[in-house]
């Protein structure tokens, strides 16, 4: 079909006018006379033709053609790969069986049907690291930042996913295949998934897409052991207790006993005989252990295996404790009992690292030196009380949080030098609060920024102006009656070498009665006192080379590291490249090199395996070399193989939610029959158009060509040239 970007009525004008040129070109010429007239009338139309097309295609014509795409029913295979499907048995051996059943799927529906195989499970098919990421021989090399997918095309053969998470490759194939004509998912699974949301919600959501599920893995409860979860604190400080309670469980295995030890070390530091009775008995063991050596610290809690086991992976299992050199200890000083002490304490105590003591004026502690900081609460008084304990502490240089309220007197206050004048001071006001969104100390979450404006006012010391030296940084501005001021609420700033904060209103105890009247905890004003309190006690870190990175990983996880490197002015550079280098425990070494980003430096290591290691970090600046050291652990994913009894009641429910059904690996032929048997899966037709200009159409313009060559041949031959 040809249809044209002018009018197509034109194409009668192109016809007479290539009509015309041939007749006036031919009627009268001299160089034809004597040739017959038949020669003159042909030529007189090939030169008509030529024109009348060479004039059409001045009206921009478009050949239109129509496609029909017939797409064929698509069905998809879903393997999963993980550990808990072979538990007990020779992988290579299930594996096989598993790959050449379901490729039946591919083999016998094939002509009818498009089939995609996909296989999932996290670290499925990770393969060696060191080829990919480092090296032991001191070769560089630059890690990538891309996470495995968790979804993988092709079926597998490598059994060896330490999680699970059945409902995001389903919620990846429905968004894979949306609009498509998806006619059937296959899952095969064992139904065991321990990550993720549950895949039956997924599941309902194919509305117009059967799923059919094959099921793997044994269904029938063997004799096993294996350690359950291991509750532990995740901090411990030097020389004190801390607990540890062991959930054990015994499948199978009446009768029978085993021996529980705990090791650090390989030093055994606890051992317990333990029994089993029934089927299923479910044990939890409390022992105390003493923190003595600092440091990230492994343990490893263990059962001996008892004879006749399906497997005896999942009686092992190793915890990590940090065994810090101390506490933080924190100094809560008043006049006399307030409700905002309580309130502040309580918010510090959520914090394991801070250790938090409460008095009152007569009670001073002779000696500052044993705490981190101090928090001063309506001091010093308009009765002089506080004024000796603040000068002592000033002497002492310890960080100090001042928390003011309608006992102070703002004039001795002014004295202190903390870098407020509060000028015209008479009395008390109320005032509501605003935050400084310019403010950077350290981050403020979303929880805090949309509670604040919504809290109740807090008991101000009155004054005419409150002067903020520029030297001090604002978080919360005053806001009187409906009227925003830039009257400082909460500051911090720095006197020396010391860090100080101020809170310019009491009442702190009812921002807390309001996080729990509305919503159920105490989030934000225990952000507020507890980030306030991690700023003033945190030792300010000069260096011009800095390495970020967190201290515990799971071995599926990546290794991210971050860096910066600042100039003499301290602003960031990354001209030069930042290397790390990483040991084991084994005292092999890997080199990396730091992706630049930006301003700073960023590094993703995937594929370590279990356990603890040390790193360097360095560069070069100003000819200088700047190193960073520090350690990081990675523990074992041992997910998979905590529950090995195939759940198959799952498959089952995710299967009729979609009119599909639940099968085994021994039924594929019936699998197969009811997809071929289903009356409702047709193939559909798409229909497309294609259009192209007719000028680009060699075929055209080689008639053309052809039309010219004869026109030629005929005058030449009769001596019209």
């Amino acid at each position: 079909m040809i249809t044209t970007t002018y009018s197509l009525a034109l194409s009668i004008v192109c016809i007479v006018l290539g009509a015309l040129t041939g007749w006036v070109l031919y009627r009268k010429d001299s160089n034809l006379q004597g040739t017959s007239a038949g020669l003159k009338w042909a030529l007189s139309c090939v030169r008509a033709i030529i024109v009348s097309i060479l004039c059409f295609l001045l009206l921009e014509p478009v050949f239109e053609t129509i496609q029909n795409h017939i797409e064929k029913p698509i069905v998809v295979v879903l393997q999963d790969g993980s550990q808990s499907i072979y538990a007990g048995r020779d992988s290579s051996q299930v594996a096989h069986r598993i790959d050449s059943s379901l490729s039946l799927i591919e083999s016998k529906l094939g002509n009818a049907f498009s089939v995609y195989n996909y296989h999932f499970s996290s670290l499925g098919d990770s393969g060696d690291s060191t080829n990919k990421h480092g090296t032991v021989d001191g070769r560089s090399v630059r890690a990538g930042l891309e996470n495995k997918a968790l979804l993988c095309e092709g079926l597998s053969e490598n059994l060896n996913g330490k999680e699970t998470d059945i409902a995001s490759p389903l919620e990846e194939i429905r968004t894979r295949y949306y609009n498509k004509n998806l006619a059937a998912v296959i899952l095969a699974s064992d139904g065991l998934y321990n990550s993720g949301t549950t895949p039956d919600v997924v599941a309902a959501k194919f509305e117009e897409t059967k799923i059919y599920c094959v099921g793997l893995g044994d269904t029938v409860t063997k004799k096993d052991l294996a350690i359950g979860k291991v509750g532990h604190n995740r901090i411990a400080y030097k020389g004190n207790k801390f607990p540890v309670e062991i959930t054990i469980r015994g499948d199978m295995a009446d009768s029978s006993s085993s021996s529980l030890k705990l090791r650090h070390n390989g030093k055994v530091l606890f051992e317990k005989k333990v029994a089993f009775s029934g089927a299923k008995d479910i044990q939890k063991i409390e022992v105390q252990l003493e923190a003595e050596f600092v440091g990230l610290q492994r343990y490893e809690v263990a059962l001996d295996p008892i004879m006749g086991e399906i497997t005896n992976v999942n009686n092992t299992k190793q915890f990590y404790v940090e065994i810090l050199e101390s506490q933080q200890k924190i100094l809560l000083i008043a006049e006399a009992p307030h409700p905002d002490v309580k309130a502040v304490r309580n918010a510090l105590i959520t914090n394991k690292n801070y250790q938090v003591e409460s008095t009152i004026i007569p009670n001073i502690p002779e000696s500052l030196s044993s705490y981190s900081l101090a928090i001063v609460f309506q001091l010093p008084t308009t009765s002089n009380n506080g004024t000796k304990f603040l000068q002592q502490l000033e002497k002492a240089g310890l960080p100090c949080l001042y928390i003011l309220g309608s006992q102070v007197d703002a004039t001795r206050f002014n004295q202190f030098s903390l870098g407020l004048k509060i000028e015209g001071s008479a009395g008390s006001q109320d005032v509501t609060s605003t935050l400084n969104k310019n403010f950077s100390l350290f981050q403020i979450t979303p929880t805090l920024s949309n509670r604040i404006a919504g809290y109740p006012p807090l008991t101000c010391p009155f004054g005419v102006d409150y002067k903020l030296s520029a030297s001090s940084t604002p978080l919360l501005f005053q806001r009187i009656g409906m009227t925003p001021t830039e009257f400082p609420l909460v500051y911090f700033g720095k006197k020396q070498e010391s860090k100080f904060g101020v809170i310019l209103g009491e009442g702190i105890w009812r921002w807390r009665l309001l996080d729990y009247l509305k919503f159920d905890d105490h989030a934000g004003v225990d952000e507020l006192i507890k980030k306030s309190a991690q700023y003033l006690v945190a030792v300010d870190d000069k260096s011009r080379f800095k390495v970020y990175n967190e201290t515990e990983f799971w071995e599926n996880e990546q290794i991210p590291f971050e860096a910066e490197v600042y100039n003499k002015s301290f602003e960031l550079v990354n001209t030069n490249d930042v290397e790390i280098t990483i040991r084991n425990e084994q005292d092999d070494q890997y080199l990396y090199v730091f992706n630049h980003v930006g301003s700073a430096y960023k590094l993703n290591i995937p594929n370590l395996t279990v356990g603890r290691y040390s790193y360097e970090a360095k560069t070069i600046l100003d000819d200088s070399v700047l190193t960073k050291q520090g350690s990081f652990t990675i523990k074992p994913l041992q997910k998979e193989l905590s529950n090995v009894v195939a759940n198959h009641r799952l498959l089952y429910s995710m299967a009729s939610k979609n009119g599909g059904e639940l099968f085994y690996l021994n039924e594929m032929n019936e699998l197969i029959g009811a997809i071929n048997g289903r009356e409702d899966i047709t193939s559909t037709t798409h229909t497309s158009r294609a259009f192209k200009d007719l000028i680009e159409w060699k075929f055209l313009c080689f008639i053309l060509v052809i039309l010219l060559a004869i026109e030629w041949f005929l005058r030449k031959r009769n001596g019209a040239y």
